[in-house]
């Protein structure tokens, strides 16, 4: 879906598309009220999960792999631009200009610690991705 030709816009109007649908089958009036968006992400052959925090503008990117190596030769990409693309979208969207955008532009992705990750199990990572969004806890400052 995504590569070198896909251009910001074109992103955006794809996103939109997705994220206007999924607010409209869920009934959600006000987007400034919600806390946390999560963005499920196939990557290859792999799935993980990134997780906007509107209210503190932290993303976090949870990912049941253990396999150890650097942020973007794994993730390449794909993570700061959909980063990207969900600021471009709330700009959009959102009437009143938060002060967040800024702040979460400037954040940095960073990848959830879990004591649990699995290095072998390459086969389950789309059941662990609907897992993390569903039991989801966010650490209160």
């Amino acid at each position: 879906m995504y590569g070198p030709n896909f251009t910001d816009n074109k992103w955006l109007e794809v996103f939109s598309s997705n994220i206007e649908d999924i607010l409209k089958k869920y009934e959600v009036k006000k987007l400034e009220l919600v806390d946390l968006i999560f963005i499920p992400v196939l990557q290859g052959d792999h799935f993980y999960c990134l997780c906007f925090h509107m209210r503190t503008e932290k993303v976090e990117l949870i990912d049941n792999s253990g396999v150890e190596a650097e942020f973007d030769a794994k993730y390449e990409e794909l993570p700061k631009t959909l980063w990207r693309i969900l600021i471009l979208f709330l700009k959009k969207t959102l009437k009143t200009k938060k002060k967040c955008f800024k702040q979460m532009e400037t954040s940095i992705i960073e990848r959830k610690t879990m004591e649990w990750r699995t290095v072998n199990n390459g086969v389950d990572c789309g059941v662990f991705t609907m897992l993390h969004m569903e039991t989801y806890r966010r650490k209160t400052p």
